[in-house]
């Protein structure tokens, strides 16, 4: 609201050089005001003191010292002397709430524009010490103070939300000391009138009948603006709070993506995964997507092929499919499709299916937990599926590594020691067991999660090793063990890889939720 002080402390806000001017030229005048008074025989000793009262609790003293020493005058007299007296002579409890309710405009005046407005409380004391010295004041003066006083309540409120010096901090700093200067001049003119000789107030009853009315209505008038302004003031700093708050708000999550961003590095060196990019890994499953969904000479034209209608039919309809979805338990589902003998290439019959899922994930307004690998042309190990599945995973579900440190850390020990295993197979893949392990715990009972894997019979080094039932036996560790429902659903092309023959070998203990289904694709006709 207002300017800075360049001579002075930086961090004290002043009012503005002309609001200064303003409130020096009403000090002189109060100034001089007060030095009438101590000089003039018309006010009594007590009174002069009241011009003396510089604080609140100084003016609270001295009124309580009045009122007492008014209370055997007020004990015997009952002569209704009109609203102002009702109020303001009876007791300290009418005369204080009014002091109350107007010392914020002149605090605010006092702590931005000192040393100025320090007379003004003895001003305003006066005027009450010589209405309690009246047995009778008139109407006009009663109701002017006490229509001002109506507009009071509140301000305290708004006493320290301004702190900018935009427009309508300035305003609301025009319109304070408005009111402040209209009611200092107020409460001069009524003491002047009310300690005047009985014939010179007499020959001003010739003046506008509403004089006090009309100086009042310009205190209120400002007063009215103050509230206005600072409630515009107000709803201002709320958004400026609201904003700063939401500017905090995303800072702090910068801090937590970068953080989580850190970890999510580290954890992707640990898997080994340097290399790992995943938008390749998409590009590499939506290109193998395409072909099953859109290659014409993929089959001879007299085979099955499991696109269009035949897979939406099958999505919805075939038992095992609808099964492994919809139950409410984790479930793995293994599909092995054996293409026909006049089919050519490598291409599985049944791999429309996963990319099918994967699909309607990505469609889905609220996406699940999901994650997808293929194992192309280039063969792959057990750690090479796992560990993408797990870093897609743990991408998608990060928060849980930034809100539950203990488990945090404890998988970074299981990686540190996956990651120190080298080249013994046998204590790599125990390694990289508990980890996976280990990830699917941080998902809860109410969490669904899909890990979709096409091509399970490539998972193996001709040279040196298979892993292909080492992979489905791991899954079904994995169904078996987790806490939320996960729903692993694996494409084998049977041709290359008979699991029919291995399904006693895969360890299965819950045998609800382990489904191996067997499609051969036929003809047309």
């Amino acid at each position: 609201m207002s300017s800075r002080d360049q001579s002075g402390d930086k961090g004290q806000q002043r009012f503005s050089e002309k609001t200064l001017k303003q409130l020096e030229a009403s000090d002189k005048v109060q100034n001089e005001f007060k030095q009438w008074v101590v000089e003039s025989k018309r006010f009594s000793e007590h009174e002069k003191r009241a011009v003396h009262v510089e604080s609140k609790a100084v003016f609270d003293e001295y009124w309580q010292h009045t009122n007492d020493a008014k209370s055997t005058f007020e004990g015997r007299s009952d002569k209704g002397c009109g609203l102002w007296t009702r109020r303001y002579q009876s007791s300290a409890a009418a005369v204080q709430p009014f002091m109350t309710d107007f010392s914020p405009i002149i605090g605010i005046v006092r702590d931005f524009g000192a040393p100025y407005g320090g007379v003004a409380l003895g001003t305003i004391s006066l005027l009450f010490a010589v209405a309690a010295n009246k047995n009778e004041l008139e109407r006009t003066l009663a109701s002017a103070i006490s229509a001002i006083h109506d507009r009071l309540p509140g301000l305290k409120l708004y006493q320290h939300i301004y702190n900018e010096n935009d427009e309508l901090d300035i305003r609301l700093q025009s319109e304070i000391v408005a009111a402040y200067q209209h009611f200092i001049d107020f409460c001069i003119k009524a003491t002047r009138y009310y300690t005047s000789s009985g014939i010179r107030r007499w020959s001003r009853a010739f003046l506008p009948i509403n004089q006090f009315a009309q100086e009042a209505e310009e205190v209120q008038t400002h007063i009215v603006q103050i509230r206005r302004l600072c409630e515009d003031l107000l709803h201002k700093n709320v958004d400026n709070i609201k904003q700063l708050n939401t500017n905090l708000e995303h800072s702090n999550l910068e801090l937590q993506e970068s953080h989580d961003r850190d970890l999510l590095q580290e954890v992707q060196r640990l898997l080994n995964l340097d290399e790992y990019s995943e938008d390749e890994h998409r590009k590499d499953w939506d290109k193998h997507a395409q072909i099953g969904a859109r290659d014409v000479n993929l089959y001879p034209k007299f085979l099955q092929q499991m696109r269009g209608p035949e897979l939406q039919l099958f999505m919805a309809s075939a038992e095992p499919y609808r099964r492994w979805k919809e139950q409410d338990q984790s479930c793995l589902l293994i599909l092995a499709g054996h293409n026909h003998s006049g089919a050519r290439g490598n291409y599985c019959w049944l791999s429309p299916i996963a990319a099918a899922t994967v699909e309607n994930f990505d469609l889905q307004q609220k996406r699940p937990f999901y994650t997808y690998c293929l194992l192309s042309g280039r063969d792959k190990l057990l750690w090479d599926v796992i560990s993408v599945i797990l870093l897609q995973l743990l991408r998608q579900y990060h928060a849980a590594l930034r809100n539950d440190t203990r488990r945090h850390n404890e998988l970074l020990a299981e990686l540190g020691t996956y990651h120190r295993t080298g080249r013994n197979t046998v204590e790599k893949v125990l390694a990289l067991e508990k980890v996976a392990m280990r990830v699917i715990d941080f998902f809860g009972e109410s969490e669904v999660i899909y890990i979709v894997v096409d091509r399970v019979d490539r998972c193996r080094d001709p040279m040196r090793v298979d892993h292909r039932k080492k992979l489905l036996k791991l899954f079904v560790k994995m169904v078996e063990a987790a806490r939320c429902q996960l729903k692993i659903l694996t494409v084998i092309d049977g041709g290359s890889w008979r699991v029919e023959q291995y399904e006693d070998e895969l360890g299965v203990g819950m045998k609800e939720r382990t489904i191996l289904h067997t499609v051969e694709q036929g003809t047309k006709f």
